[in-house]
């Protein structure tokens, strides 16, 4: 883990299908957003690479280094230069950081700094996943050119690497890895042991050494309300790590064995728990406890033998004789293990990274991947509210194996979010809702799925499923006449529903318009929208206003269909898709196959530069199609975002122009601008227009993080003024308050959303909308210390409670 970063920026590993990867996030508000990695070919021509076919998930094996790293924290040498080449030397003098970007992740920027040895070698190797390429793979081909051709016929290329013709292997992959997508990172000569194992081919068996990956299953940890106790109450033993935010706090226990679990205020106190700590005292408030655990594997059961995405049996270890659970046994105690192969005469292979699938045709055979992790809480599984909740009932063996079997079941289907088992042969496979288990039910145990294509905070947590509250379709204002409405700003205030309604109409609105605005503002005369809120039966229609902040990387290809019924268009900050693709994410002409228009934004002059220098044409008009909108600048009156001058904006907007000209875009949209105490966003823009008579601005974009739509409307009527379409490109309910603070939750967002989306849809000056899509954890300039729950769908496209009430919603 990155002690270094806040929590969406540590590592974590994304395990499905054979797949290990190191996943370093980065926020749209740190850099160019999704800004292509410049990279060159082996001829040495220079391009931005456009098809992000060449970024194809690589499964392969790599290494997570358990000693001789360390990932720099503050007070460190390393900690200080990492952060300045990643905000400063990036900026000032990217030629030094060899393919990297200001998007680039800490331990990114500290991998590099190591191999170049910067600074007097100040940084020492961090602890990411690695791997050293072995003859066979596309990287070693790289690697082997560079170093025995490359640095000799083109040294300018490696200007500022510390490559020589004399060094290592892995000193070349080291700097490679920023620049060519087939590259991981290479582990060091002196870190990490390599272990023997057997590849068998189709009719012979050689021996071959590589680096082993570690494959177990993550710790976990459980978040409680308020600090940290044990079973008695005290406080406990523990160390106060001061001055760190969340993710370093975790990190920080993660590395120290002693650790059982971190209390944090979330802002930048930190407590490491020793044994002893189980539980929390909930009435303290500003306090959460996180407990660790430990995580068991659930498997995934195939028909046929393990094959591997080519059809191969892959590397594998032959542990026969071994009854199934036995061997799933040996599979999951294995740092190698991704997959385990088993008979009815008891052959047991333990299958290594690469095994992907099965081969149907080879009969009598299972194959089992390792699919998803669990974490056991004793007791009956249990919803929030403290109910049974949705499940089925599966049969089991009535022996030890039965809870293993469970989990698998539950592993294999996707809406199972927890298994809970009995001694008896007794399973449940739990729908959405559980998130927890009732302990005063004894004899059982509540297994909850740490989904980790769902986990957005490094290591792998406990996937919280919130449930959500429904709504009748039906709308019947008369209901809800004499209801006493009460004000969020003034508790004695409670009118009736009807007593509002009839004090607007008397300032001289309409009946229609009194009433939207009272169903808008008060929760309970919600049932006098004049309009229809959600889709009726059947409607499989979405509205065209509505779209998906998200940066690219948040969600795979296969996960668009899903996502398809939710949104129409999506932006991801950047020019392109994601430029360094491990995670199977969409192209731009999968985004739009699937019926969701990708749009391109100019985030700032950096970008701009970069567009305008990219050699190839950029995918801009996929089938012929000119994109619907180019957006502008990114939060220019921020200085962590674009930070740019009205001045420097005017100047520069001609080229967006010109941009938006050749590739056939007819409407330009404005700077998106934020609230800022000490800029703000209405004057940033009429500045900008005052300045720029004449440019072709089509619309006004904006972003709110207000946690009420009465506050939104405001900012709705404020941007207004200038008389043209409103783009409201970033929105959700973020603000820090007491009378926000009930609403960051999942269920808090939904509560918000069901007063805004209604009066988005309807307001004729709104011409297009889209939600910032990010999960608890992942925000990286969270507004007043608060950590929003706020993602609409997970990477493999699942939607959360909150993307399922985003769909449901009447397109106006």
């Amino acid at each position: 883990s990155d002690a270094a970063q806040l929590p969406e920026d540590r590592l974590r590993c994304n395990i499905g299908g054979g797949l290990l990867e190191a996943q370093e996030d980065f926020s749209p508000g740190s850099g160019v957003g999704d800004r292509q990695r410049s990279c060159r070919s082996q001829g040495g021509v220079a391009a931005f690479a456009t098809d992000t076919a060449l970024f194809q998930v690589r499964r392969r094996q790599e290494t997570v280094l358990q000693a001789a790293c360390h990932t720099a924290v503050s007070g460190e040498q390393c900690y200080n230069t990492v952060n300045w080449a990643k905000s400063t030397g990036i900026v000032t003098n990217p030629e030094w950081y060899h393919g990297l970007t200001p998007t680039s992740s800490f331990t990114d920027f500290q991998a590099y700094l190591y191999w170049t040895k910067a600074d007097n070698g100040a940084c020492p190797f961090p602890c990411v996943a690695c791997h050293t390429a072995v003859p066979g793979e596309a990287c070693y081909d790289h690697v082997t050119w560079a170093k025995n051709t490359g640095i000799k016929t083109n040294p300018e290329w490696y200007a500022h690497t510390g490559l020589t013709a004399t060094s290592s292997f892995e000193h070349f992959q080291g700097v490679l890895t920023t620049t060519q997508p087939d590259c991981p990172q290479s582990c060091p000569a002196d870190l990490g042991a390599p272990t023997t194992t057997t590849t068998r081919q189709t009719t012979t068996t050689t021996t071959t050494t590589t680096a082993a990956p570690a494959l177990a299953a993550p710790t976990a940890y459980r978040q409680l309300a308020g600090p940290c106790r044990t079973a008695s109450g005290g406080t406990g033993t523990f160390t106060i790590k001061d001055g760190v935010d969340p993710g370093a706090c975790q990190a920080q226990c993660d590395a120290d064995a002693t650790c059982v679990a971190y209390e944090h205020d979330m802002s930048a106190y930190c407590e490491l728990h020793k044994a002893g700590t189980t539980t929390s005292e909930p009435d303290v408030g500003g306090f959460k406890c996180f407990i660790k655990e430990q995580a068991v594997w659930g498997f995934k059961e195939l028909q046929g033998a393990c094959r591997t995405g080519t059809g191969g049996a892959g590397d594998y270890i032959d542990a026969s004789p071994k009854a199934k659970f036995a061997c799933q046994e040996a599979c999951e105690a294995s740092g190698t293990c991704v997959a385990y192969e088993t008979n009815t005469n008891n052959r047991c292979e333990l299958h290594r990274v690469g095994t992907v699938t099965s081969a149907t045709g080879v009969a009598g055979y299972n194959c089992l991947l390792k699919a998803s992790s669990f974490v056991k809480q004793a007791g009956a599984c249990r919803t929030s509210t403290g109910g049974v909740g949705t499940y089925t009932v599966a049969s089991v063996a009535d022996d030890a194996t039965g809870p293993a079997q469970c989990r698998n079941l539950c592993a294999s289907d996707e809406a199972c979010v927890a298994a809970e088992s009995s001694t008896q042969t007794r399973c449940e496979l739990h729908r959405a809702g559980t998130v927890k288990s009732d302990p005063n039910v004894g004899g059982y145990d509540c297994w909850l799925k740490v989904s980790l294509m769902h986990s957005e905070e490094g290591q792998a947590t406990v996937a919280p499923v919130t449930e959500a509250p429904t709504e009748p379709l039906t709308q019947d204002c008369q209901a809800v006449w004499d209801t006493p409405a009460v004000d969020i700003l003034d508790a004695n205030a409670k009118y009736t529903c009807g007593a509002r309604i009839t004090y607007v109409i008397g300032t001289g609105a309409s009946e229609m318009e009194a009433k939207a605005h009272i169903a808008r503002d008060f929760r309970e005369c919600r049932a006098c929208w004049p309009w229809p809120v959600y889709k009726a039966a059947g409607d499989t229609t979405v509205s065209p206003k509505r779209g998906i902040a998200v940066e690219n990387k948040r969600i795979q290809k296969t996960g668009l269909q899903s996502a398809a019924t939710m949104v129409s268009w999506t932006y991801n900050w950047g020019f392109a898709t994601s430029p360094s693709d491990q995670y199977g994410s969409p192209t731009i002409a999968e985004w739009d196959a699937a019926g969701i228009k990708w749009l391109p934004m100019v985030w700032n002059g950096m970008a701009l530069a970069a567009i305008e220098d990219t050699v190839t044409t950029l995918d801009w008009n996929s089938a012929s199609q000119p994109r619907r909108a180019l957006l502008g600048f990114n939060e220019p009156n921020y200085p962590e975002q674009a930070n740019m001058s009205p001045e420097q904006a005017a100047e520069a907007w001609p080229r967006v122009e010109a941009l938006a000209k050749k590739y056939n875009i007819d409407t330009i949209v404005s700077p998106a601008v934020n609230f800022n105490a000490n800029n703000q966003g209405i004057d940033w823009l009429a500045r900008f227009l005052e300045l720029c008579q004449g440019c072709k601005v089509d619309a006004i974009a904006f972003h709110s993080y207000t946690c009420y739509a009465r506050f939104l409307k405001e900012h709705l009527d404020m941007y207004r003024v200038f008389g043209k379409k409103l783009w409201l490109t970033e929105f959700a309910c973020a603000e820090g308050g007491a009378l926000n603070s009930p609403r960051l939750s999942m269920a808090g967002q939904m509560e918000f959303m069901r007063e805004a989306i209604p009066m988005l849809e309807r307001d004729p000056d709104v011409e297009m909308y889209s939600w910032f899509s990010y999960f608890a954890g992942q925000w990286a300039y969270p507004i007043d210390g608060t950590d929003p729950d706020a993602g609409l769908v997970y990477s493999d496209g699942t939607l959360s409670s909150l993307g399922k009430l985003y769909a449901s919603f009447a397109q106006g």
